[in-house]
């Protein structure tokens, strides 16, 4: 994963900072984040995004019962 900054030219171009080195036609994915701070709100809607797409709505539902081996160091 590279981190790379860009200005904004229209709304279908963007003019990078630094060249990358990708071959023609190569498909990516960009985050946008402003340069501007992002507020605490923001900071929480980035974090809650990426844990929504670590966890889905499919994922097993564990309970104490199904605890084979107990951690000792770990007090309720």
């Amino acid at each position: 994963m590279q981190k790379i900054k860009a200005i904004v030219i229209d709304n279908d171009h963007l003019k990078l900072k630094q060249p990358i080195s990708l071959p023609s036609g190569k498909e990516i994915e960009l985050i946008l984040l402003e340069t501007e701070a992002l507020s605490e709100s923001g900071w929480l809607n980035l974090s809650l995004s990426g844990l929504s797409k670590a966890y889905s709505d499919q994922e097993p539902v564990y309970n104490i019962s199904m605890v084979k081996e107990k951690n000792p160091d770990y007090k309720s």
